[in-house]
């Protein structure tokens, strides 16, 4: 079996929202196995001003996942430094290697919070090209 890990390091300011993009590099289609954030810094939950780290499918529009310090959401909490937070995986999980990009986007609420750390993916060949 084929696996791949790649890591995406975001650093942005609360009140900030950026977009980045994953591509695994290799031929085939390629499967989202596994997704933790790591951040470096430590950011309070809150329940007014929180921020989202949400991944999307290879078209961009269709959330496959998701970490907040939104201390109201079922999956929210603290970002506590060198503590990796595991995102929950759901929905169309494929990738064509070299061709789709896997879209990450942070949002805020209210004035937000900071995002500073790493993102590790393990994605494992779907199937040949």
């Amino acid at each position: 079996m084929d696996y791949c890990t790649l890591t995406l390091e975001v650093a942005e300011a609360a009140a900030a929202a950026e977009d980045w993009y994953v591509a695994v590099p290799f031929p085939g289609v390629w499967k989202l196995d596994a997704a933790y954030f790591v951040p470096y810094t430590t950011t309070a939950a809150n329940g007014s001003d929180w921020t989202i780290l949400r991944l999307y499918d290879a078209g961009g529009s269709n959330s496959i996942g998701n970490c907040t310090t939104n201390s109201g959401a079922s999956n929210g909490g603290a970002f506590t430094a060198g503590t990796p937070v595991a995102v929950a995986l759901s929905g169309d999980l494929e990738f064509a290697g070299g061709t789709e990009a896997m879209k990450v986007a942070k949002a805020d609420d209210g004035n937000g919070a900071a995002a500073e750390g790493q993102f590790v993916f393990a994605f494992k060949k779907f199937r040949a090209s």
